[in-house]
């Protein structure tokens, strides 16, 4: 357990590298087919959310904050700017950093 705790750091950082780089990418790449399946995955994960009465406990709110970054990322690959959806995902440039899960 205090080796995953120590190693914590390094993966947030390379989740954080590898989400932002996905993020440009499929900004620059979609189809429509795919972005009608992130659509949908969202949809999902909004109906899971708003069904589910349990909230973080360590960080109230942190769902409904979380859903929100999701949509702004979706937003900017549908509208095929990479730069910004990147962005969003990037603490560096203004955006939430990458938290566990």
């Amino acid at each position: 357990m205090v080796e995953r705790r120590r190693r914590l750091p390094d993966v947030l950082e390379a989740r954080e590298a590898l989400e932002t780089k996905l993020a440009e990418l499929a900004a620059e790449r979609r189809t429509e087919d795919e972005l009608a399946a992130m659509r949908s995955a969202l949809g999902v994960l909004t109906e899971e959310i708003a069904g589910s009465r349990t909230e973080s406990l360590r960080e109230p709110g942190r769902p409904s904050r979380s859903l929100s970054r999701y949509r702004t990322v979706l937003d900017a690959i549908a509208a095929g700017q990479p730069r910004q959806a990147a962005a969003e995902l990037d603490p560096g440039a203004g955006g939430q950093p990458v938290e566990a899960t």
